[in-house]
């Protein structure tokens, strides 16, 4: 029989509950953190696309006898001008008076790096119509 009090014996015992408890904490930090990162990457190629397909959708041509139709290659150019001055990568689909630009957004992460995940990417379309009058 030991001379050791019940104190002495649990020593330490916490130091386990501590740790565990600490990494849940630190995990889940890295998914608010570097999940609002994602959310903001895509909130930002939205806006890119937006924009985007905007810009492309005002490049008109008449030359269907007087009848404004896009400008295919001015409004590609115009999309993708748009998009690489944005630092975004992305897409330009033009069909008839329809313009759909998809965009990419990267965001590298904080605190997820540490599990071996270092990018999270957002994406998002948007379609622009040359209005008719």
């Amino acid at each position: 029989m030991s001379n050791q009090s019940d104190a002495q014996q649990e020593r330490g015992s916490a130091t386990p509950f501590i740790l565990i408890l600490a990494v849940g904490l630190l995990i889940m930090v890295g998914l608010v953190v570097d999940g609002g990162g994602q959310v903001n990457a895509k909130d930002q190629a939205n806006s890119v696309a937006q924009s985007a397909a905007r810009a492309a959708v005002v490049n008109i041509s008449d030359a269907t006898g007087g009848t404004p139709v896009i400008d295919a290659a001015s409004a590609q150019a115009a999309a993708q001008t748009y998009i690489a001055a944005a630092g975004k990568t992305g897409t330009v689909t033009i069909n008839g008076n329809n313009v759909t630009v998809t965009v990419t957004s990267n965001y590298k992460t904080v605190f997820l790096s540490l599990a071996g995940i270092n990018t999270l990417t957002g994406s998002a379309t948007s379609t622009a119509q040359l209005a008719q009058r």
